[in-house]
């Protein structure tokens, strides 16, 4: 973090400078049965360290047979090895393993304030960690970390600011994780109850409802294929057609269209594999069974040969065949047909003889309707996130530079 100009009341000062350092001792303790909390790098994942979190806690005897020190509340909890600037304020006292290092701050200092500006400072700190096998910190190089420092009245507000964003984050977060749980649920739920049914029968793959039909995949495809394979040279910008590959595929199991490659290829060979909206596509090699379902675009595409395009029946919806496709059970079977030794490999023909449940197509497009209003819900938090934590970063630049005042805060730079 470079700082050009800054506000004339501020100064610019090194952590030794503002704070004492405490160093933990050399020795861990052998026996952890007492009640202050043991603090590793794992615990520090907040802007304040909660012992109710914490497992291990050390006993004061043994403690001193360690030559231990303990950290007071207020303390300034760094991680200074191998991961650098996450830092939280102790409200208890506690001991630090060697991992980690603490600031008591002087009067001046709000510890809270010091938290965000050693959180903006990783790069900084790997730069003085130096390349190393296990990059780490000294006390030396701890306290010689630079930043902006304000008048208390100023830091109190500008802590307050950061802190709120980042509680804001935090529940975004809380609503994501619960909105997965949820999605799990209801997914697991509309494939074996399905809507509105009140009976139900045995069959191949577990109780369904009694109107539902089991089919193999076969049994609903119209036409399958590998990609087609040629040359890395003929990839081009100015191709006429997107080859869709297994790394276009995202965490989510959709398609990256944006970083699908343009090949020059003989019209011939393409038209038998070119895509159209709706195909599902299965990965069959390495990470074998990865489903997604391609969504028309402007430029024509065709599967890379590491993908095997399903076009189905039109009594299938294709995306309800993925939602089928995707639960932990199905995908464990599919795992069971890949074979192969390091690198496996998934045959269409074995593929095709996946057991599936098949509802009306009405119902089947009601359960795909259900399932993507719980999934937008969740990608509409996940956009919130990101804009969040964008803001976090920005704020971060501003306020702990003194770019931008926060208000009631002297304009004079």
């Amino acid at each position: 973090m470079k700082y050009c100009k800054i506000p004339q009341e501020w100064k610019v000062v090194k952590t030794g400078d503002v704070c004492t350092s405490i160093v933990p001792g050399r020795n861990k303790p052998k026996i952890f049965d007492g009640d202050i909390p043991w603090i590793t790098i794992p615990d520090v994942d907040g802007l304040t360290l909660s012992a109710s979190k914490i497992g291990l806690a050390v006993s004061r005897e043994e403690l001193k047979k360690a030559k231990g020190k303990t950290i007071p509340p207020n303390t300034v909890v760094m991680t200074c090895v191998g991961t650098f600037g996450i830092a939280a304020v102790t409200t208890r006292e506690i001991v630090i393993n060697q991992q980690l290092h603490g600031f008591i701050c002087k009067e001046d200092v709000l510890p809270l304030y010091l938290c965000w500006v050693l959180r903006a400072k990783e790069a900084e700190m790997i730069a003085l960690a130096g390349k190393t096998t296990i990059p780490y910190l000294n006390r030396e190089k701890c306290e010689s970390i630079s930043f902006a420092l304000p008048p208390l009245r100023e830091q109190k507000k500008i802590a307050a600011i950061l802190s709120s964003v980042d509680e804001a984050i935090a529940k975004t977060q809380a609503v994501i994780d619960q909105t997965r749980k949820v999605k799990q649920g209801l997914l697991q739920q509309l494939l074996t109850r399905g809507v509105g049914h009140t009976k139900f029968k045995d069959s191949a793959i577990g109780k369904i409802p009694e109107s539902w039909k089991v089919v193999e995949l076969g049994d609903i495809t119209k036409e399958s294929a590998f990609g087609p394979r040629f040359s890395g040279e003929l990839y081009d910008p100015n191709g006429n057609y997107g080859s869709v590959r297994t790394t276009d595929i995202d965490e989510n199991w959709e398609i990256n269209y944006t970083t699908v490659p343009r090949a020059m290829l003989p019209e011939e060979q393409c038209q038998n594999h070119r895509l159209i909206d709706g195909d599902l596509l299965v990965t069959r090699s390495g990470s074998c069974g990865i489903i997604c379902i391609f969504r028309e675009q402007t430029f024509p595409m065709i599967p890379g040969a590491f993908l095997i395009r399903f076009r189905l029946i039109n009594s299938a919806n294709s995306e309800f065949i993925r939602l089928a496709m995707i639960i932990p059970s199905t995908q464990s079977i599919i795992a069971t047909m890949a074979a192969g030794g390091v690198q496996k490999n998934l045959s269409g023909t074995n593929l095709k003889k996946l057991l599936l449940p098949l509802p009306s197509l009405e119902e089947q497009n009601k359960i795909v309707l259900l399932y993507n209003n719980v999934l937008q819900s969740e990608k509409t938090s996940q956009t919130n996130l990101q804009q969040l934590e964008q803001l976090k970063r920005g704020l971060m630049q501003d306020l702990l530079t003194g770019r931008v005042r926060v208000q009631g805060a002297s304009p004079s730079i």
